[in-house]
């Protein structure tokens, strides 16, 4: 047998040990997690919860599918909604109630991932929204416990201790039971993100499991598997058009065969076509996802939106609104959507900043992982740009940067984390530090294209350029954003990591 098979079996020994690892994570943060937070069994009539719940309900008891109302009868004791409604949705309630007379009414502007998700749990266990908060609650864990996995599998050891410590931070932030009045959903909310950000931690399982062995039967998988993610919330348009120009560049390369790319595509076809043509069949109209283009993209391109949130008042719930004026109105969407930016120009730039602030401000590990890439290609470019003038340097600019900013990191991380939280705040604007990387990346490119790399998974890059393309495209939304809170996490920790390495070789290596 050739050196390259005995290789091949040295990964997978490997790759066994860290998955055997990671299940043990699994048995034991289940177990404490599934023992720490309690859940009632009620859910909140609020928001899109109350569509969720119904249409879950509505399918087990065989009412039809993706149909909201009351239709098998009270709504707290059948639809287990809690008994005491906000006055803010009385007027919802009735909806609910009158709808359920009629016979319910199909939502298609919904994906049906969730529905299907819920639905499964409840015709297993009764309907019990105790059962759906716990399993949400296993989901969180599971993404924590194979943090490590994902952290070897692209940077070894520092990724694997990267990804345990991380899974750690993880599970504080988000396995808990916090009251829906925050801007991010937890597992005791009837809400989609959970489920989301656990299809996206399977994309990226299955994305690791491809670049192991790029066959077309692994292609079409990844391809199943980013359709799976666009059933469970639209909001991953973009993925399958990042990963399909990456698959195409490959080709090109001759990495890969071109029947990669087929089965790619043909895996979301697959996945999403039965969907497609229930909800077209059954509304007598084209649906490819959801309804929900028109509202997203209207109601928060308009001329209330400078503050980048959601605002309907410019589109849905206002006749006198710029895009329902008689000369709009029936224009097509793009029409619509090109009227609005050519009539209100000086408004874009802001528009746009404030949705990426709104989006994004929350996200501590986003902006400190942000700053560690740009200080890691500020010293490479320098260095590469000394080197070419022939500038002999005694003393390496990436070792004095690793020891300013490992002994900053230190401080604010594991001894003063108010801090931590102030100068991220105060002084990191998510606009800034992505303009400042992209500065970072234009002259890392122009000093030396050749050599130029950022020590990035493309998985990771794939989702948070979605993610930033449809916070633009929308409103600034945190619980999307929310949704690859783990990558943000296990990026910084990998990249604060890999400072603290050397600031503790710069220190050792050194004699005074």
């Amino acid at each position: 047998m050739n050196l390259a098979f005995w290789k091949v079996v040295l990964k997978m020994i490997n790759d066994m040990r860290i998955i055997k690892f990671c299940l043990i994570l699994l048995a034991i943060y289940s177990i404490f997690f599934l023992r720490k937070v309690k859940f009632d069994n009620e859910v909140n009539f609020s928001g899109d919860v109350w569509e969720y719940q119904s249409m879950a309900v509505n399918l087990v008891k065989g009412s039809g599918f993706m149909k909201t109302g009351g239709i098998i009868g009270n709504y707290h004791q059948d639809y287990k909604f809690r008994k005491e409604i906000a006055e803010v949705y009385e007027l919802t309630l009735e909806k609910f109630e009158r709808t359920g007379k009629a016979g319910g009414q199909y939502n298609f502007y919904r994906t049906p991932g969730y529905t299907i998700f819920m639905g499964a749990i409840y015709k297993f266990f009764g309907i019990m929204p105790e059962m759906v908060k716990k399993t949400q609650l296993l989901l969180i864990v599971t993404i924590a416990a194979f943090l490590p996995y994902i952290g070897f599998s692209y940077w070894k050891k520092s990724g694997w201790i990267a990804g345990f410590i991380g899974g750690i931070v993880y599970l504080k932030q988000y396995a808990v039971n916090m009251p829906q009045n925050t801007a991010n959903t937890y597992p005791n909310h009837i809400m989609t993100e959970t489920l989301l950000a656990f299809t996206l931690f399977l994309l990226i399982i299955a994305f690791i499991f491809w670049e192991k062995n790029k066959k077309p039967i692994r292609t079409f998988i990844l391809g199943l598997i980013t359709g799976l993610n666009l059933l469970v919330k639209a909001s991953g348009i973009f993925i399958p058009l990042i990963a399909f120009i990456y698959l195409w560049r490959l080709v090109m390369k001759k990495n890969i065969s071109k029947l990669n790319l087929v089965t790619f595509v043909l895996g979301v076809i697959i996945m999403v076509l039965p969907w497609s043509y229930y909800a077209s069949k059954i509304s007598g109209k084209i649906i490819i996802l959801s309804t929900q283009a028109p509202n997203v993209l209207l109601d928060n391109n308009n001329e209330y939106a400078t503050d980048g949130a959601w605002h309907p008042e410019g589109y849905s719930r206002n006749p006198d609104a710029f895009y329902n004026q008689p000369e709009i109105k029936f224009l097509s969407l793009p029409a619509k959507l090109l009227s609005f930016f050519m009539a209100y120009p000086r408004m874009l730039p802001n528009m746009f900043l404030s949705k990426i602030q709104l989006g994004f401000e929350r996200y501590v590990y986003l902006k400190m992982a942000l700053m560690l890439i740009g200080f890691r290609l500020i010293s490479q470019s320098v260095l590469r740009l000394l080197k070419k003038f022939g500038i002999k340097i005694y003393f390496k600019i990436t070792e004095v940067m690793s020891l300013f900013i490992g002994l900053l990191l230190i401080y604010v991380f594991f001894i003063d984390r108010a801090f931590l939280l102030y100068i991220t705040q105060a002084f990191l604007r998510i606009d800034i530090l992505l303009f400042g990387l992209i500065l970072m990346i234009i002259l890392g490119v122009l000093i030396d294209k050749k050599h130029f790399k950022i020590d990035l998974p493309f998985p990771f890059v794939m989702l948070f350029l979605n993610y930033l393309l449809m916070t633009v495209i929308t409103s600034g939304l945190p619980r999307l954003t929310q949704t690859i809170d783990f990558v943000f996490i296990l990026v910084f920790f990998k990249y604060l990591l890999s400072f603290i390495v050397k600031f503790y070789r710069e220190v050792t290596s050194r004699t005074y």
